[in-house]
This record gives structure tokens, sequence and C-alpha cells, in this order.
């Protein structure tokens, strides 16, 4: 699996987030993220930070760490997806993993750094 992968699952999962598919962003997850998080959840986080009436587009997917302190044995990549906006700009960083399904998102963080 490539970086570039997870740049891809990182980025789909951004997309779904911001065209407010939340089960399509939820299907994402690892199964042990998807266990523990609702779509409501999912909805609730992303909608905090970037609410409905706000446009914006996603400028791609940056890996930023491939190394981390408590980085887990499947981990691939910490990964930011910046979406930016006409008035302000949000992000939201995930770490892409691997997982039986294939690379899944795990630990997302909603709101620019």
């Amino acid at each position: 699996m490539t970086l570039y992968e997870a740049q891809d699952v990182a980025l789909a999962f951004g997309q779904a987030l911001l065209a407010r598919r939340y089960e399509d962003a939820r299907a994402l997850l690892a199964p042990s993220d998807a266990a523990i998080t609702t779509i409501e959840d999912l909805q609730r986080g992303f909608e905090t930070f970037v609410p409905l009436d706000w446009e914006g587009e996603i400028l791609g997917a940056d890996v930023i760490l491939t190394e981390w302190p408590d980085r887990e044995e499947d981990d691939v990549a910490l990964v930011y997806v910046p979406i930016a906006g006409f008035v302000y700009s949000e992000a939201v960083t995930v770490v892409v993993t691997r997982t039986p399904l294939g690379l899944r998102v795990r630990g997302v963080e909603f709101g620019r750094p």
C-alpha cells in the first residue's frame, strides 16, 4: 500500500463529509472506529466546523507524517485534508490504517490544528 493510496482514502473521506454523505464517510472508517462512531457523531463533528450554509471545496490530501509517537503497527500515514471556503478554511486530519477490509480511516480530528 502506498502513501498515494492513503491520500486517496483520506480524500474520499473528506469529500463524503463535504457532500454530507455521512453514511459513505462512516463506511470508510476502520472497523474499530466504526463500532463506536455513529453517522450522527460524524455529522455533529463535521458540522460544528463546517455549517450547512458553508460553501467550499477539498483542496487535496497531504501526508504529514508516516512516523509519530503513538503510531500503531498498521498505521500508514497521518493525513491532513484541507477544505477551502470563501470566507475561511477548515480541515479534517485522519490516520489511515491497514485493516482486513483494506485501507481505512481512524482517529478523525475535525478542524484546523
